[in-house]
């Protein structure tokens, strides 16, 4: 059960993180992540994103505890953290424009 748990909520973590990114770049923001820049300039960005979300989920879902109950742990935690700074970034965007920065 936890385990599902847990990759249900990386996949909805992984849903927000592309959601709060084209936010952040619709608001003037930028990618710091080189690798993702190139898949974006490339409109590869999406395809990889699904393929890779989709295997760290299955892996959590049915790799071998520990190990899967770990990866997702920290799967969803990297994710909490890399949300939370997009949402940030958009608060401060909008903060910025409203003050004419």
């Amino acid at each position: 059960m936890i385990v599902f748990l847990l990759a249900a909520g990386f996949i909805v973590l992984s849903i927000l993180d592309v959601r709060t990114t084209s936010k952040v770049l619709a608001l003037g923001g930028y990618e710091a992540n080189p690798i993702v820049r190139l898949l974006m300039k490339w409109n590869l960005f999406i395809p990889f994103k699904t393929i890779a979300t989709a295997a760290v989920a299955l892996i959590i879902l049915f790799a071998n505890e520990p190990g899967s109950i770990h990866l997702g742990l920290f799967s969803c935690i990297l994710y909490s953290l890399i949300v939370l700074n997009n949402l940030w970034a958009i608060r401060q965007a909008r903060k910025w424009s409203q003050e004419g920065i």
